[in-house]
């Protein structure tokens, strides 16, 4: 047996006898149980799809991340604290062999978990029923809900020359405040002007023109997801009219509605008349009598999906993803553990997971745009400046860390593209986890294991 494998089975087997394995399934299985039963939906397929996928399975994710984060860190300092690293390098053993073994006794362990989580909560999505669904939903099949969409978008409009024309006099004419800076007035213009070209007065029709994939599913519908705003503060609902057709002009789908603002709403769409026309004209048509204006979202006020895999394809890149994320992770922990002692290696992994789910905040707060230091009235804004520049360091060293969750595409039925879980797998296993088993292996060259005791 290799040095490495041979590593790895005693973490394995030291990890099943402290029980820790045992533990830690139990608890990932009183999770799947209970969440469920705790967390209620909205009384539809999606929201119990939310409750089980994203919510259930990702608090579990966290849960193994956090163990192997935590074992990781353990793995090499606690065999220097006691000084049984010692037996094993006067061995034809290299630093990098030890790392390595390490590293894959943890990540057989952390995946073999995630795995059985992820087949648990497919097992009680297709054999338990919600228990809060509403009647009137009760008619939908989830295998029609249980399946991958091609989110197909129109592209934004294109306003950027114009706003930059429009900044530019706006600065000539002195309407821009010193205490803001150009690229957020820009991109403020910009946002304005797309909400100009997506608004839709009372009588006027907007209009998307749309490529189509070929359906993998042709049965099932096409969906219309939507999302808009009011002219007006009261929210109400707004009478509309969805028609479809082809570029010259043939029509296939008129569909009325009543849709309320500010909510994700969708449309079925019969996909028998759609089949056959790769390019689809879809128009919206306001017929609101009472002057209110509708305004689609830039980043989210249409978008059309379309049947394109299975619900299995779909979880099962979903899976490869998080299990890319967590050998990374444990990749951090055993590292961490190398470098430093266990207390200061476990401290800074739980830090560095406090900063992964800020990322958010984080990459918002160093995109903020803040004006440099001035002088006099001004100087306040020093401060401003100062925090910004921390904000975009603290980003630029955290994003290697940065993880996409594929629960939430999983849970709303969108494709997750195998070209991201390619990027995912080499990323974080490949480049980021080779780069930190590199440095541990550096560091552990240059350090003097098991010194004598004074």
């Amino acid at each position: 047996m290799s040095p490495i494998l041979a590593i790895a089975s005693i973490a394995i087997r030291s990890a099943i006898r402290s029980r820790v394995v045992l533990a830690l399934f139990l608890l990932l299985l009183i999770i799947q149980l209970a969440f469920p039963s705790t967390l209620r939906g909205d009384g539809t397929w999606e929201g119990y799809l939310q409750v089980l996928l994203h919510y259930t399975l990702g608090f579990s994710f966290w849960i193994i991340a956090l163990a192997g984060m935590w074992a990781g860190c353990a793995a090499i300092s606690h065999d220097i604290d006691a000084k049984t690293l010692q037996l094993v390098v006067v061995k034809p053993v290299n630093r990098l062999q030890i790392w390595l073994g390490k590293w894959i006794g943890l990540s057989l362990i952390s995946a073999t978990l995630m795995t059985l989580s992820m087949l648990l909560t497919v097992a009680l999505l297709t054999l338990r029923p919600p228990p809060d669904l509403d009647p009137s939903h009760a008619d939908l099949n989830l295998r029609d809900r249980l399946i991958a969409r091609s989110v197909i978008e129109p592209p934004r409009p294109d306003v950027l020359a114009e706003a930059r024309r429009i900044l530019d006099t706006q600065i000539q004419q002195g309407q821009i405040p010193p205490e803001v800076h150009p690229n957020d007035a820009l991109r403020g213009i910009i946002q304005n002007l797309q909400l100009q070209r997506l608004a839709v007065p009372p009588g006027q029709t907007l209009r998307w023109t749309l490529d189509l994939p070929a359906p993998h599913r042709p049965d099932l519908p096409l969906r219309l997801a939507y999302r808009f705003a009011l002219s007006t503060i009261e929210p109400q609902p707004i009478p509309g009219r969805w028609l479809i057709r082809t570029p010259d002009g043939t029509p296939l789908l008129d569909l009325q509605t009543s849709a309320m603002p500010s909510v994700l709403n969708e449309l079925q769409l019969d996909p028998r008349p759609l089949l056959g026309h790769p390019t689809l004209v879809i128009e919206y048509i306001n017929l609101n009598q009472d002057g209110i204006t509708v305004v689609f979202m830039p980043a989210d006020g249409f978008r059309l999906l379309v049947p394109a895999g299975t619900f299995t394809a779909n979880a099962l890149r979903a899976l490869l993803i998080l299990l890319a994320q967590l050998l990374f992770l444990v990749a951090f922990g055993v590292t961490a553990g190398s470098l430093f002692s266990f207390p200061v290696a476990a401290f800074l992994s739980l830090y560095i997971l406090l900063l992964i789910q800020s990322a958010g905040y984080i990459e918002a707060m160093a995109q903020t745009q803040l004006p440099l230091p001035f002088t006099g009235e001004a100087a306040p804004t020093l401060l401003h400046f100062l925090a910004s520049l921390v904000y975009k360091i603290i980003h630029l060293t955290l994003h290697p860390l940065l993880m996409t969750s594929p629960l939430a595409p999983l849970a709303t039925g969108y494709l997750i593209p195998w070209t991201t879980t390619a990027t995912t797998l080499l990323t974080k296993v490949l480049l980021y986890s080779g780069a930190l088993a590199l440095l541990s292996t550096a560091v552990l060259n240059r350090r003097e294991i098991a010194l004598p005791s004074t």
